[in-house]
């Protein structure tokens, strides 16, 4: 069996719990550009922290300042898992109650040079990450490196609750971005 998930640590979340807490339905749905360039993200709104539609040059949004200190731990943990790098991407993603982001596979240069990491802030027990015929629910504050490259997966929330993951593509110093990507 393949590897699809690794463990990378544990954080905090209170801090980002709080500052989450403050974020309205108005920022949630300020920025539609990844349901609307992927059809798979129907189901989720997205608040962009660091983003570049390319991976070309990251860009911290109006958004980034709110978060910048919750930021510091997370970053060194993933400097010293996976050494000196970037963020290349920081995005906080909510997945409706009862939502799916249906099977699907990411590909491209930057998912191959890039960690892909998760940390769930709220979720729960009937939140489903599924890449191949690997299947594991996350618990909040659970940092995970997903192996989704290529490889076809897919998130279900069977409850009646919102699930909100903060997602982080962190990007070593010796990997090279070619800016060419899907389905974010």
């Amino acid at each position: 069996m393949i590897d699809n998930f690794h463990k990378v640590g544990e954080i905090d979340i209170k801090p980002w719990l709080t500052n989450v807490d403050t974020l309205t339905s108005e920022i949630w749905g300020e920025d539609s550009w990844r349901q609307e360039t992927y059809s798979v993200h129907q189901d989720t709104q997205t608040i962009s922290l660091v983003f570049d539609k390319y991976f070309e040059k990251p860009i911290k949004t109006k958004h980034y300042k709110m978060f910048e200190t919750n930021l510091m731990p997370l970053e060194s943990l993933l400097s010293t898992r996976y050494g000196n790098g970037f963020t290349a991407r920081l995005i906080l993603t909510k997945l409706k109650p009862k939502g799916v982001i249906p099977e699907h596979q990411d590909n491209g240069e930057c998912f191959q040079v890039s960690h892909r990491v998760h940390l769930p802030l709220i979720t729960n027990d009937e939140v489903l990450f599924s890449v191949g015929e690997e299947t594991i629910t996350m618990q909040p504050g659970e940092l995970w490196e997903i192996n989704n490259t290529n490889r076809p997966h897919q998130v279900v929330n069977m409850s009646d609750s919102e699930r909100i993951h903060l997602i982080i593509d962190w990007e070593p110093y010796n990997g090279v971005s070619s800016g060419q990507h899907t389905a974010l």
